[in-house]
């Protein structure tokens, strides 16, 4: 395994920024999708706005229509885009041709197969993405694509599920609940994460 990217997903408040500033992860996730994580527009632009720049933000959704993503990234608060509902193969491409920004296509569990997808990245996940569930990694087949593992990751399962998946090569991982505290992130388990990845490596 190369550097592995740490996204810490469902960044909501003042606490939240000020976690992910001192603790340095590659990308920070404002989810858009209904969620106890949700934010709207306006909060999510002052949040990027107190986010350091050098922190990639990314934009989760769910079957959202591209124009609501579209303005998203020209209002500089995304540069990324990852897809959690049935967007299919014209939908990514029209995506890709008004933003032009990367696109990451989850894979729920249970997915017989991965079918060819016009995304930049994957992202395996539980069925119930957001809510700590684990599912059977031996399941994912990332087809040769650059890939990021989310589902129930902790600092007490991370080194487990990264020696798991060490043969397929995850390019990141996805964490949300698995960082927090009373709901809120947590500075001490994000460095922790951090960490336990740099010694598995």
């Amino acid at each position: 395994m190369k550097h592995l990217k740490l996204k810490i997903c469902g960044i909501k408040n003042d606490t939240d920024v000020n976690a992910v500033n001192l603790t340095q992860p590659d990308y920070a996730g404002f989810v858009f999708a209904p969620s106890r994580r949700k934010v709207d527009f306006e909060t999510a632009k002052i949040l990027r706005e107190q986010i350091d720049k050098k922190i990639v933000t990314v934009g989760v959704f769910v079957n959202a229509p591209v124009d609501e993503i579209a303005l998203l990234v020209e209002s500089g608060i995304i540069s990324v885009v990852q897809l959690h509902g049935e967007e299919n193969f014209d939908f990514l491409s029209r995506l890709k041709k008004i933003t032009g920004v990367p696109i990451i296509q989850a894979i729920k569990e249970n997915t017989a197969a991965v079918i060819h997808r016009n995304s930049d990245f994957l992202l395996f996940d539980s069925k119930n993405p957001g809510s700590g569930e684990i599912f059977d990694r031996s399941t994912i087949n990332p087809a040769g694509k650059p890939w990021f593992l989310a589902g129930g990751l902790t600092p007490e399962n991370i080194a487990e599920a990264l020696i798991q998946t060490r043969r397929l090569n995850p390019c990141g991982i996805d964490i949300s609940s698995g960082v927090e505290t009373d709901g809120d992130k947590d500075i001490k388990k994000i460095t922790l994460i951090k960490e336990i990845i740099k010694k598995c490596l």
